[in-house]
Protein backbone atom coordinates (compact mmCIF):
# COMPACT_ATOMS: atom_id res chain seq x y z
CA UNK A 1 0.00 0.00 0.00
CA UNK A 2 1.24 3.49 -1.13
CA UNK A 3 1.25 6.52 1.38
CA UNK A 4 0.26 9.85 0.22
CA UNK A 5 1.07 13.03 1.67
CA UNK A 6 -1.98 15.48 2.08
CA UNK A 7 -0.41 17.63 -0.58
CA UNK A 8 -0.95 14.58 -3.33
CA UNK A 9 -4.58 13.82 -2.42
CA UNK A 10 -6.52 15.04 -5.22
CA UNK A 11 -10.20 14.14 -6.95
CA UNK A 12 -8.14 12.72 -10.02
CA UNK A 13 -5.78 10.55 -7.62
CA UNK A 14 -9.05 9.17 -5.59
CA UNK A 15 -10.71 8.39 -8.82
CA UNK A 16 -8.23 6.44 -10.27
CA UNK A 17 -5.78 5.01 -7.35
CA UNK A 18 -9.89 4.42 -5.47
CA UNK A 19 -12.60 3.82 -7.31
CA UNK A 20 -14.90 2.80 -5.35
CA UNK A 21 -14.42 5.91 -2.91
CA UNK A 22 -15.04 8.15 -5.80
CA UNK A 23 -18.08 6.08 -6.53
CA UNK A 24 -19.56 6.46 -3.23
CA UNK A 25 -18.41 10.11 -3.30
CA UNK A 26 -20.38 11.17 -5.98
CA UNK A 27 -23.55 9.25 -4.45
CA UNK A 28 -24.19 11.04 -1.19
CA UNK A 29 -27.36 11.99 -0.65
CA UNK A 30 -28.60 15.48 -0.22
CA UNK A 31 -28.90 16.42 3.72
CA UNK A 32 -31.90 17.46 4.68
CA UNK A 33 -34.22 17.85 7.80
CA UNK A 34 -36.19 14.85 6.46
CA UNK A 35 -32.68 12.67 5.97
CA UNK A 36 -31.60 13.31 9.42
CA UNK A 37 -34.84 12.34 11.08
CA UNK A 38 -34.58 9.36 8.86
CA UNK A 39 -30.91 8.54 9.22
CA UNK A 40 -29.93 10.04 12.17
CA UNK A 41 -32.65 10.65 14.85
CA UNK A 42 -30.77 10.81 18.17
CA UNK A 43 -28.96 13.90 16.58
CA UNK A 44 -32.31 15.66 15.35
CA UNK A 45 -33.77 14.71 18.90
CA UNK A 46 -30.59 16.18 20.85
CA UNK A 47 -31.06 19.52 18.42
CA UNK A 48 -34.83 20.12 19.04
CA UNK A 49 -33.94 19.63 23.06
CA UNK A 50 -31.62 22.27 23.20
CA UNK A 51 -33.44 24.28 21.00
CA UNK A 52 -36.60 23.76 23.98
CA UNK A 53 -34.25 24.66 26.95
CA UNK A 54 -33.08 27.57 25.34
CA UNK A 55 -36.63 29.29 24.89
CA UNK A 56 -37.98 30.12 28.48
CA UNK A 57 -41.37 30.32 27.14
CA UNK A 58 -42.55 31.79 30.94
CA UNK A 59 -40.12 34.33 30.95
CA UNK A 60 -40.97 35.76 27.81
CA UNK A 61 -44.70 35.93 28.36
CA UNK A 62 -43.65 37.39 31.72
CA UNK A 63 -41.09 40.22 30.11
CA UNK A 64 -44.03 40.89 27.99
CA UNK A 65 -46.91 41.33 29.91
CA UNK A 66 -44.45 43.63 32.37
CA UNK A 67 -43.43 45.79 29.29
CA UNK A 68 -47.41 46.38 28.33
CA UNK A 69 -48.53 47.31 32.10
CA UNK A 70 -45.71 49.34 32.58
CA UNK A 71 -46.87 51.08 29.00
CA UNK A 72 -50.38 51.16 30.13
CA UNK A 73 -49.45 53.05 33.60
CA UNK A 74 -48.37 55.68 31.28
CA UNK A 75 -51.89 56.35 29.49
CA UNK A 76 -53.23 59.58 29.40
CA UNK A 77 -56.06 61.61 28.05
CA UNK A 78 -55.44 61.93 24.17
CA UNK A 79 -52.23 59.72 24.38
CA UNK A 80 -54.67 57.00 23.83
CA UNK A 81 -52.98 56.62 19.72
CA UNK A 82 -49.56 56.48 20.87
CA UNK A 83 -50.26 53.68 23.71
CA UNK A 84 -52.25 51.63 21.86
CA UNK A 85 -49.43 51.68 18.65
CA UNK A 86 -46.56 50.92 21.67
CA UNK A 87 -48.65 48.20 23.02
CA UNK A 88 -49.04 46.94 19.25
CA UNK A 89 -45.45 47.40 18.34
CA UNK A 90 -43.18 44.85 20.42
CA UNK A 91 -39.99 46.24 19.96
CA UNK A 92 -41.44 49.70 21.83
CA UNK A 93 -39.66 50.30 25.28
CA UNK A 94 -41.02 52.08 28.30
CA UNK A 95 -38.35 55.08 27.73
CA UNK A 96 -39.18 55.56 24.21
CA UNK A 97 -42.80 55.87 24.87
CA UNK A 98 -41.84 58.30 27.88
CA UNK A 99 -40.21 60.00 24.85
CA UNK A 100 -42.92 59.88 22.51
CA UNK A 101 -45.84 61.19 25.15
CA UNK A 102 -43.40 64.13 26.32
CA UNK A 103 -43.32 65.21 22.59
CA UNK A 104 -46.81 64.95 22.06
CA UNK A 105 -47.51 66.61 25.21
CA UNK A 106 -45.20 70.32 23.95
CA UNK A 107 -46.96 70.00 21.10
CA UNK A 108 -50.06 70.09 22.66
CA UNK A 109 -48.84 72.99 25.24
CA UNK A 110 -47.37 74.97 22.06
CA UNK A 111 -50.77 74.70 19.80
CA UNK A 112 -52.74 75.56 23.35
CA UNK A 113 -50.63 78.73 23.85
CA UNK A 114 -50.65 79.75 20.46
CA UNK A 115 -54.65 79.37 20.48
CA UNK A 116 -54.58 81.37 23.83
CA UNK A 117 -51.80 84.15 22.15
CA UNK A 118 -54.78 84.24 19.49
CA UNK A 119 -57.39 84.62 21.82
CA UNK A 120 -55.74 87.39 23.70
CA UNK A 121 -55.11 89.24 20.47
CA UNK A 122 -58.78 89.15 19.52
CA UNK A 123 -59.97 90.15 23.19
CA UNK A 124 -57.45 92.92 23.31
CA UNK A 125 -58.73 94.67 20.01
CA UNK A 126 -62.50 93.95 21.13
CA UNK A 127 -61.93 95.93 24.73
CA UNK A 128 -59.67 98.57 22.49
CA UNK A 129 -62.67 98.82 20.17
CA UNK A 130 -65.09 99.22 22.89
CA UNK A 131 -62.83 102.07 25.00
CA UNK A 132 -63.12 104.29 21.60
CA UNK A 133 -67.13 103.72 21.31
CA UNK A 134 -67.44 104.79 24.93
CA UNK A 135 -65.02 107.73 24.91
CA UNK A 136 -67.83 110.29 24.81
CA UNK A 137 -69.47 111.13 28.21
CA UNK A 138 -73.00 110.05 29.06
CA UNK A 139 -72.85 110.60 32.87
CA UNK A 140 -76.34 112.18 32.90
CA UNK A 141 -78.16 109.36 31.50
CA UNK A 142 -79.12 106.00 32.93
CA UNK A 143 -78.18 102.89 31.29
CA UNK A 144 -81.85 100.65 30.39
CA UNK A 145 -80.43 97.92 33.30
CA UNK A 146 -79.94 100.84 35.43
CA UNK A 147 -83.72 102.05 35.27
CA UNK A 148 -84.99 98.51 34.98
CA UNK A 149 -83.17 98.19 38.55
CA UNK A 150 -84.83 101.11 40.19
CA UNK A 151 -88.15 100.19 39.12
CA UNK A 152 -87.69 96.56 40.57
CA UNK A 153 -86.36 98.13 43.66
CA UNK A 154 -89.33 100.56 44.05
CA UNK A 155 -91.67 97.48 43.83
CA UNK A 156 -89.90 95.34 46.31
CA UNK A 157 -89.97 98.35 48.67
CA UNK A 158 -93.63 98.69 48.08
CA UNK A 159 -93.71 95.12 48.77
CA UNK A 160 -95.58 94.89 45.33
CA UNK A 161 -94.45 91.08 42.97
Amino acid sequence: MAVYRADQITAALIMEEFPSVAAELQHTPEITADYLRENHADVVAQIEEGARTNVDEDAIATAERERVTAIMALSRPGAEAIIDAAIADTSMTVDNVKVQLFDHENENRQSTADAHRADGESLAASVQEIGKEGAHDNSDEKSAAEKAHEKIMAKLDKGEK
